[in-house]
């Protein structure tokens, strides 16, 4: 039996085993099955998945945000976001924040023409194939006090890239700007 991941999509990726252009073996996910299943990841390696549910194995890298400040995040967007719809992204000294777009009972109207599987609502089949867009990225800016630097994604033609907007510790800044998630005010901040 070799190694299968399945994300929150409900799809299944399978681990292959493949050679480089020199020669060297590599080891990757698709969707489709191997021939010869991979049994074991190989050391140093880990799967990730990333927030619009591609599969991938990497590196298994040193994590300069600790599991606290990420829980830290996760808790004020629970409690303080106006959407319920958001996920987080832990890479070297960024945590990155994506929202996707509330599914109103409107909307969700709308769309139950859809095929939806047996035994799933309409909500819980939408939710699995959401798209998630960034809206806010933490930078660890100093390890030893742990200060953090925010931006916002900047939506206009001209500057489409992150735009800063202050830095602090990481309850402060939490608690001044995720609540702009999901509401109208987010695009007003500068």
């Amino acid at each position: 039996m070799g190694i299968e991941y399945t994300n929150r999509k409900r799809q299944t990726y399978y681990l292959h085993q493949g050679k480089t252009a020199s020669g060297k073996p590599r080891c990757f996910f698709s969707r489709k099955c191997p021939v010869k299943p991979v049994a074991k990841i190989p050391p140093g390696f880990e799967v990730y998945e990333n927030p619009d549910a591609l599969v991938f194995l990497r590196q298994i890298e040193l994590q300069v945000i600790t599991d606290a400040e990420l829980a830290i995040v996760r808790s004020a967007l629970a409690k303080l976001a106006a959407t319920r719809y958001w996920t987080t992204d832990r890479k070297g000294k960024y945590i990155t924040i994506y929202t996707a777009e509330d599914l109103t009972d409107q909307r969700l109207g709308v769309l139950k023409s859809l095929a939806v599987p047996a035994g799933d609502s309409t909500r819980d089949f939408i939710e699995t194939h959401l798209h998630y867009t960034p809206m806010f990225r933490l930078t660890l800016d100093d390890a030893t006090r742990r200060v953090f630097l925010i931006e916002r994604w900047c939506f206009r033609s001209s500057v489409n890239g992150w735009y800063g907007l202050g830095g602090g510790e990481l309850k402060p800044l939490l608690r001044t700007y995720v609540p702009h998630l999901g509401d109208d005010s987010f695009f007003e901040m500068m």
